[in-house]
């Protein structure tokens, strides 16, 4: 990971982290995960689980420790009541998401900001249903005019920005998924026509790329985002 430092509030950085290459800082990232993140990765049935969720958190502290200057191990993280993560009284912003073999950091200043990553198996799952129960009618009926293969990328198109917003205003699914549209164009991410008054009235801007190979990764923030660097 490359460290770049955060001029302002309109930049976003991206980390992307490919857990098979990551394994060697398994030991050091461990170390740096307080009490009730090591309960939490305890919990988990498999060690490759258990694995995954010490080098998301891992990897973040070190992050955020770069940036703060700060021991990894001593960063203290505050939780909203949906149970996003946050910094306290700084203007250091983040989210985090995983996804089979990676897992994505993203930070910003100041603005509110949320990351999806998701893994595009073309397994047949049953997109179709989840989107007419779950979507806006204009969101299912352009999977409905989609071949099974567009289709299932066009609901992983989907599916990643209303992950990203959701994660963005600190919200679960149970917002509503049909609460908000998000494009249909796959060439574009965008979030509108948004239910809820106090997001409504507020500048949303998502940025959607199909990096690395298979995957499908969306940040979606508040205000304008004019500058995305990888680090």
């Amino acid at each position: 990971m490359t460290f770049r430092e955060l001029k302002r509030s309109s930049q976003v950085l991206l980390y992307l982290i490919h857990f098979p290459d990551a394994l060697p800082k398994l030991a050091d990232c461990i170390k740096t995960l307080d009490s009730e993140e090591t309960a939490r990765m305890q919990r988990f049935y498999s060690e490759k689980l258990q694995q995954h969720f010490a080098l998301t958190r891992g990897s973040l502290r070190q992050i955020l420790g770069q940036h703060l200057n700060l021991d990894p191990a001593d960063i203290r993280f505050e939780y909203s009541e949906q149970g996003k993560p946050f910094l306290k009284n700084h203007a250091l912003q983040f989210n985090l998401a995983h996804s089979g073999d990676y897992c994505v950091i993203a930070l910003c200043l100041q603005d509110c900001i949320g990351v999806d990553i998701e893994r595009c198996s073309h397994a047949h799952k049953p997109y179709y249903g989840i989107a007419k129960r779950f979507f806006t009618r204009q969101e299912f009926l352009a999977l409905a005019h989609c071949s099974i293969h567009e289709g299932e990328d066009l609901f992983y198109h989907l599916w990643t920005q209303k992950e990203a917003f959701l994660k963005a205003i600190g919200q679960g699914i149970a917002f509503g998924l049909d609460h908000f549209e998000v494009s249909t164009d796959k060439s574009k991410a965008f979030v509108c026509n948004i239910q809820d008054p106090l997001f409504a009235s507020k500048t949303w801007s998502s940025q959607s790329f199909t990096q690395p190979d298979g995957y499908r990764i969306v940040v979606t923030k508040e205000n304008a985002m004019d500058q995305i660097d990888w680090a």
